[in-house]
Protein backbone atom coordinates (compact mmCIF):
# COMPACT_ATOMS: atom_id res chain seq x y z
CA UNK A 1 0.00 0.00 0.00
CA UNK A 2 0.84 3.45 -0.43
CA UNK A 3 1.01 5.56 2.77
CA UNK A 4 -0.65 8.54 0.39
CA UNK A 5 -3.90 6.35 0.41
CA UNK A 6 -3.81 6.63 4.77
CA UNK A 7 -3.32 10.16 4.59
CA UNK A 8 -0.48 10.79 4.87
CA UNK A 9 -0.32 14.12 2.84
CA UNK A 10 -2.89 15.54 5.74
CA UNK A 11 -0.93 14.03 8.95
CA UNK A 12 2.18 11.76 9.56
CA UNK A 13 0.73 10.54 12.88
CA UNK A 14 -2.38 9.79 11.68
CA UNK A 15 -1.39 7.41 8.17
CA UNK A 16 0.76 5.64 10.80
CA UNK A 17 -2.00 5.12 13.38
CA UNK A 18 -4.24 3.84 10.21
CA UNK A 19 -1.03 1.93 8.95
CA UNK A 20 -0.43 0.20 12.82
CA UNK A 21 -3.82 -0.77 12.89
CA UNK A 22 -3.87 -2.55 9.40
CA UNK A 23 -0.44 -4.38 10.89
CA UNK A 24 -2.14 -6.00 13.10
CA UNK A 25 -5.01 -6.95 11.56
CA UNK A 26 -2.67 -8.49 9.20
CA UNK A 27 -0.82 -10.45 11.98
CA UNK A 28 -4.24 -12.21 12.91
CA UNK A 29 -4.40 -12.80 9.55
CA UNK A 30 -0.94 -14.24 9.67
CA UNK A 31 0.17 -12.30 6.03
CA UNK A 32 1.98 -9.49 5.81
CA UNK A 33 2.07 -5.77 4.83
CA UNK A 34 4.18 -4.44 1.82
CA UNK A 35 4.76 -0.73 1.63
CA UNK A 36 5.42 0.92 -1.36
CA UNK A 37 7.73 3.59 -2.03
CA UNK A 38 6.51 6.63 -3.52
CA UNK A 39 8.52 9.80 -5.38
CA UNK A 40 11.03 10.92 -3.23
CA UNK A 41 9.42 13.46 -1.35
CA UNK A 42 7.71 10.37 0.02
CA UNK A 43 10.72 8.59 0.92
CA UNK A 44 12.45 9.82 4.58
CA UNK A 45 8.66 9.57 5.98
CA UNK A 46 8.13 6.09 4.56
CA UNK A 47 11.06 5.28 6.04
CA UNK A 48 10.75 6.65 9.01
CA UNK A 49 6.59 5.04 9.05
CA UNK A 50 8.46 1.78 8.15
CA UNK A 51 10.65 2.07 11.28
CA UNK A 52 7.66 2.89 14.25
CA UNK A 53 5.93 -0.09 12.78
CA UNK A 54 8.47 -2.13 12.67
CA UNK A 55 9.56 -1.44 16.51
CA UNK A 56 5.78 -3.76 17.03
CA UNK A 57 5.49 -6.10 14.09
CA UNK A 58 8.33 -8.47 12.18
CA UNK A 59 6.26 -8.80 9.10
CA UNK A 60 6.03 -5.75 7.26
CA UNK A 61 7.60 -5.03 3.94
CA UNK A 62 9.20 -1.63 2.84
CA UNK A 63 10.21 -1.16 -1.16
CA UNK A 64 12.88 0.58 -2.08
CA UNK A 65 13.97 1.92 -5.19
CA UNK A 66 17.11 1.22 -6.49
CA UNK A 67 17.26 4.07 -9.15
CA UNK A 68 17.16 6.68 -5.92
CA UNK A 69 21.03 7.60 -4.91
CA UNK A 70 20.32 7.55 -1.64
CA UNK A 71 19.32 3.65 -1.16
CA UNK A 72 22.44 2.72 -0.68
CA UNK A 73 22.86 4.47 2.79
CA UNK A 74 19.23 3.52 3.37
CA UNK A 75 20.07 -0.33 3.04
CA UNK A 76 22.63 0.68 5.15
CA UNK A 77 20.99 2.36 7.79
CA UNK A 78 17.78 0.02 7.74
CA UNK A 79 20.34 -3.04 8.68
CA UNK A 80 20.00 -2.86 12.44
CA UNK A 81 15.47 -3.53 11.99
CA UNK A 82 16.92 -6.39 9.95
CA UNK A 83 14.05 -4.99 7.61
CA UNK A 84 12.20 -7.17 4.94
CA UNK A 85 12.74 -5.26 2.15
CA UNK A 86 11.39 -5.43 -1.71
CA UNK A 87 13.29 -4.06 -4.37
CA UNK A 88 12.49 -2.26 -7.18
CA UNK A 89 13.88 -0.29 -10.09
CA UNK A 90 11.70 2.89 -9.21
CA UNK A 91 8.98 4.59 -11.66
CA UNK A 92 8.37 7.78 -11.03
CA UNK A 93 9.90 10.80 -13.12
CA UNK A 94 12.79 12.05 -10.74
CA UNK A 95 15.59 14.68 -11.11
CA UNK A 96 18.45 13.10 -12.86
CA UNK A 97 20.40 14.53 -9.96
CA UNK A 98 18.86 12.15 -7.12
CA UNK A 99 18.27 9.91 -9.21
CA UNK A 100 20.48 7.43 -11.27
CA UNK A 101 19.60 6.71 -15.85
CA UNK A 102 18.44 3.22 -16.51
CA UNK A 103 22.12 1.38 -17.10
CA UNK A 104 23.46 3.65 -13.74
CA UNK A 105 19.70 1.27 -12.11
CA UNK A 106 20.79 -1.44 -13.40
CA UNK A 107 23.74 -1.66 -11.63
CA UNK A 108 22.57 -0.33 -8.41
CA UNK A 109 20.28 -3.15 -8.19
CA UNK A 110 22.74 -5.34 -8.97
CA UNK A 111 24.81 -4.26 -5.73
CA UNK A 112 21.79 -3.84 -3.95
CA UNK A 113 20.99 -7.73 -3.95
CA UNK A 114 24.31 -8.51 -2.46
CA UNK A 115 23.74 -6.97 1.13
CA UNK A 116 19.62 -7.49 1.06
CA UNK A 117 20.11 -11.75 0.25
CA UNK A 118 22.50 -11.87 2.41
CA UNK A 119 21.55 -9.61 5.70
CA UNK A 120 17.79 -9.55 5.32
CA UNK A 121 14.98 -12.21 6.56
CA UNK A 122 13.12 -11.97 3.18
CA UNK A 123 13.49 -9.88 0.10
CA UNK A 124 11.46 -9.07 -2.56
CA UNK A 125 13.05 -8.98 -5.82
CA UNK A 126 10.81 -6.73 -7.80
CA UNK A 127 11.72 -7.25 -11.56
CA UNK A 128 10.90 -8.58 -14.86
CA UNK A 129 14.71 -7.86 -16.06
CA UNK A 130 16.07 -11.41 -16.84
CA UNK A 131 19.65 -10.32 -16.24
CA UNK A 132 18.97 -9.23 -12.96
CA UNK A 133 16.97 -12.02 -11.70
CA UNK A 134 20.10 -14.27 -12.87
CA UNK A 135 22.50 -12.15 -11.28
CA UNK A 136 20.14 -12.22 -7.82
CA UNK A 137 19.97 -16.47 -8.43
CA UNK A 138 23.71 -17.12 -8.80
CA UNK A 139 24.31 -14.92 -6.22
CA UNK A 140 21.82 -16.73 -3.77
CA UNK A 141 23.34 -20.00 -4.66
CA UNK A 142 27.30 -18.69 -4.64
CA UNK A 143 26.19 -18.12 -1.15
CA UNK A 144 23.78 -20.60 -0.14
CA UNK A 145 21.21 -18.71 0.75
CA UNK A 146 17.71 -20.72 0.95
CA UNK A 147 15.27 -20.06 -1.45
CA UNK A 148 12.40 -19.26 1.02
CA UNK A 149 14.85 -16.24 2.06
CA UNK A 150 13.47 -14.28 -1.25
CA UNK A 151 10.88 -14.39 -3.74
CA UNK A 152 10.63 -12.64 -7.32
CA UNK A 153 7.76 -10.23 -7.74
CA UNK A 154 6.38 -9.70 -11.30
CA UNK A 155 3.18 -8.04 -12.72
CA UNK A 156 0.40 -10.23 -13.99
CA UNK A 157 0.70 -11.21 -17.73
CA UNK A 158 4.36 -9.77 -17.82
CA UNK A 159 7.22 -11.79 -18.77
CA UNK A 160 4.92 -15.16 -17.78
CA UNK A 161 7.28 -17.46 -19.41
CA UNK A 162 10.04 -16.31 -17.07
CA UNK A 163 7.60 -16.84 -14.20
CA UNK A 164 6.90 -20.57 -15.40
CA UNK A 165 10.86 -21.10 -15.66
CA UNK A 166 11.40 -19.77 -12.26
CA UNK A 167 9.01 -21.49 -10.50
CA UNK A 168 9.95 -24.76 -12.53
CA UNK A 169 13.25 -24.30 -10.80
CA UNK A 170 11.83 -23.96 -7.77
CA UNK A 171 11.94 -20.23 -6.33
CA UNK A 172 8.74 -18.06 -5.33
CA UNK A 173 7.06 -15.69 -7.62
CA UNK A 174 4.76 -13.50 -6.11
CA UNK A 175 2.17 -11.83 -8.85
CA UNK A 176 0.80 -8.53 -8.07
CA UNK A 177 -2.82 -8.45 -9.93
CA UNK A 178 -4.96 -5.15 -9.44
CA UNK A 179 -8.83 -5.71 -9.30
CA UNK A 180 -11.64 -5.83 -6.93
CA UNK A 181 -12.99 -8.84 -6.38
CA UNK A 182 -16.18 -9.63 -7.07
CA UNK A 183 -15.81 -7.90 -10.44
CA UNK A 184 -12.99 -9.28 -11.93
CA UNK A 185 -12.12 -13.26 -12.02
CA UNK A 186 -8.72 -14.24 -11.47
CA UNK A 187 -8.24 -17.33 -14.05
CA UNK A 188 -3.96 -16.98 -13.37
CA UNK A 189 -4.31 -17.89 -9.63
CA UNK A 190 -7.22 -20.65 -10.12
CA UNK A 191 -4.84 -22.13 -12.67
CA UNK A 192 -1.43 -21.81 -11.12
CA UNK A 193 -2.23 -22.28 -7.23
CA UNK A 194 1.84 -22.95 -6.85
CA UNK A 195 1.90 -18.82 -7.77
CA UNK A 196 0.67 -16.27 -5.16
CA UNK A 197 -1.29 -13.44 -5.78
CA UNK A 198 -1.11 -10.68 -4.15
CA UNK A 199 -3.91 -7.76 -4.42
CA UNK A 200 -4.32 -3.88 -4.11
CA UNK A 201 -7.70 -3.24 -3.80
CA UNK A 202 -10.85 -3.85 -1.23
CA UNK A 203 -13.18 -6.43 -2.11
CA UNK A 204 -16.45 -3.95 -1.90
CA UNK A 205 -16.63 -0.31 -1.51
CA UNK A 206 -16.80 0.17 1.75
CA UNK A 207 -16.70 3.54 4.05
CA UNK A 208 -14.48 2.61 6.68
CA UNK A 209 -11.57 2.01 4.06
CA UNK A 210 -12.01 4.64 1.64
CA UNK A 211 -13.21 7.22 3.93
CA UNK A 212 -11.64 10.47 4.03
CA UNK A 213 -10.89 9.54 0.73
CA UNK A 214 -14.17 9.13 -1.63
CA UNK A 215 -14.50 6.73 -4.27
CA UNK A 216 -14.78 7.38 -7.93
CA UNK A 217 -16.89 5.98 -10.42
CA UNK A 218 -14.85 4.84 -13.42
CA UNK A 219 -15.13 3.06 -16.87
CA UNK A 220 -12.09 0.18 -16.30
CA UNK A 221 -10.50 -0.86 -19.61
CA UNK A 222 -10.30 -4.35 -18.56
CA UNK A 223 -7.82 -4.87 -21.42
CA UNK A 224 -6.62 -8.72 -20.57
CA UNK A 225 -9.51 -9.12 -18.01
CA UNK A 226 -13.30 -8.73 -20.13
CA UNK A 227 -15.25 -6.29 -21.17
CA UNK A 228 -15.35 -2.40 -19.74
CA UNK A 229 -18.01 -1.68 -16.99
CA UNK A 230 -18.19 0.82 -14.21
CA UNK A 231 -16.53 0.06 -10.94
CA UNK A 232 -15.54 1.76 -7.64
CA UNK A 233 -11.72 2.42 -8.19
CA UNK A 234 -9.95 4.29 -4.95
CA UNK A 235 -7.02 2.23 -6.69
CA UNK A 236 -7.62 3.54 -10.46
CA UNK A 237 -3.70 4.83 -10.57
CA UNK A 238 -1.95 1.71 -9.43
CA UNK A 239 -4.00 -0.26 -12.26
CA UNK A 240 -3.84 2.42 -14.68
CA UNK A 241 0.14 2.18 -14.55
CA UNK A 242 0.21 -1.67 -14.68
CA UNK A 243 -1.93 -1.12 -17.81
CA UNK A 244 0.59 1.16 -19.74
CA UNK A 245 2.95 -1.58 -18.65
CA UNK A 246 0.59 -4.54 -19.68
CA UNK A 247 -0.28 -3.55 -22.80
CA UNK A 248 2.45 -3.46 -24.92
CA UNK A 249 3.35 -7.08 -23.53
CA UNK A 250 0.38 -8.72 -23.99
CA UNK A 251 1.05 -9.97 -27.53
CA UNK A 252 5.05 -9.91 -27.07
CA UNK A 253 5.29 -12.33 -23.48
CA UNK A 254 9.43 -12.28 -24.03
CA UNK A 255 9.93 -8.52 -24.31
CA UNK A 256 11.17 -7.98 -21.76
CA UNK A 257 9.40 -4.72 -19.39
CA UNK A 258 11.34 -3.05 -16.74
CA UNK A 259 9.31 0.48 -16.60
CA UNK A 260 7.67 -0.46 -13.68
CA UNK A 261 9.61 -2.70 -11.85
Amino acid sequence: MKLTQLGLDLSFDAAVARLGKICAAATTARTRVAIDMESHEYTDRTIEAYRIVRKEFEHPVLALQAYLKRTEADVEALAPLRPAIRLVKGAYDEPKEIAYGPWKTRDAFRRLLQPLLTHTPYTGVGTHDEFLVKEATRFAHRKDIPADRFEFQMLYGVRRDLQDKLRAEGYGVRVYVPFRGGVVPVPHAAAWPSVRPTCGCSSKPSREVDEPFPSRGTTWDRALLGEPRTVFAPWLPVYTFALQVLRPCQDRPQAPCSGFL
